[in-house]
């Protein structure tokens, strides 16, 4: 039998059994809301959730009808249209997933699809916040014909620069704001090779959801591309911010004619461009431990003697100053500490 034939018949058949239906089955059902209730074919539409003028063309199941039916039911009862249900007696939460995309089974389906196999849509171009690791691995892999080696080399490669900064050791940090929950803090780190590399990183607290650390809150891991000589630097570098930069600030010691009799500790200073560059580290201020200048104010003698270093900066917004102080943590005294602005 031909399709326009069969065709024909089907959707004469349905004709058939919608008339009876509507003519004979509602009227004699003994159900008096029933009855009252069918009179055309769109009250079936609206009793049965079906179709009943549907052509030959349309291909379902009884399975896919049946999951068609309930999904307008469910949207009937959360947009108040069906009869005995209110939305106030459902859970809120669930009435809003529904109405976010759940209603649509090609959406839900979709979201179901993306949170199961999501190697099926990672786009790599399309992906947020990229590295630059990252972006020089999806470079090598666009750059050649992909192949077994090819691919294993660029993500060997990738997985080298990504050792370099995943085994740092946090030496210091900072938050730009005295409400720890509102701040960017930002984080100096250094390799555990020698030579030593420093990096470092923010991280944004304002991007939290209802307190919950959101992944776009943290940079990458940047390289502090100044020379820092771990040999000759006094205790820990320290980052701040001030006047909208990074700054870092280090004290460096050094021993003339390598002698520890007359040493010199010099305060260092570099900040952060756009471009994620340090500039050319400023010499700020010098002491020595010279006993000829005893008497000058810079003189410090314990500095150059004690095993307990420490850092400290201090900003206060009140006159826009920034304090970076070097001084002997095992007893602070004035005359032990030696502070530039």
């Amino acid at each position: 039998m031909s399709t326009t034939i069969s065709s024909e018949l089907n959707q004469g058949y349905r004709s058939a059994l919608l008339a009876y239906y509507i003519g004979q089955y509602a009227p004699n059902s003994g159900d008096t809301t029933l009855s009252n209730m069918i009179k055309t074919s769109d009250d079936v539409y609206e009793y049965l959730l079906i179709d009943p003028l549907v052509t030959n063309d349309v291909e379902t199941s009884r399975v896919a009808q049946a999951m068609s039916s309930i999904q307008q039911y469910i949207n009937s009862i959360a947009l108040n249209m069906e009869p005995g249900y209110n939305t106030q007696n459902l859970d809120t939460n669930q009435l809003q997933r529904w109405n976010k995309g759940a209603d649509q089974y090609s959406l839900w389906g979709g979201y179901v699809e993306l949170d199961t196999y999501p190697e099926n849509y990672v786009d790599p171009s399309l992906r947020q916040n990229q590295t630059s690791c990252f972006k020089d691995l999806v470079t090598e892999l666009n750059q050649n014909t992909v192949s077994n080696n090819m691919a294993q080399q660029a993500v060997m490669n990738y997985l080298n620069k990504f050792e370099q900064v995943a085994n740092l050791t946090i030496v210091s940090g900072y938050t730009d704001n005295e409400d720890q929950t509102n701040g960017i803090y930002y984080f100096l780190g250094k390799t555990n090779t020698s030579p030593v590399q420093y990096y470092w990183r923010s991280f944004d607290m304002r991007l939290d959801v209802d307190n919950v650390v959101a992944s776009n809150a943290w940079s990458e891991w940047y390289p502090v591309n100044i020379p820092l000589n771990d040999d000759v630097i006094q205790t820990i570098p320290r980052l701040v911010y001030f006047n909208n930069r990074l700054y870092l600030f280090w004290f460096e010691k050094s021993d003339s004619n390598g002698s520890n009799e007359s040493s010199m500790i010099t305060a260092y200073s570099s900040w952060c461009d756009y471009n994620q560059n340090w500039s050319t580290p400023y010499a700020m201020l010098s002491i020595d431990n010279d006993t000829t200048n005893a008497s000058h104010d810079t003189y410090c003698d314990s500095l150059f003697t004690t095993q307990h270093l420490c850092t400290a900066c201090g900003y206060n917004k009140n006159d826009n100053n920034l304090t970076i102080s070097l001084y002997d943590g095992a007893g602070v005294k004035p005359t032990d500490t030696v502070s530039t602005k």
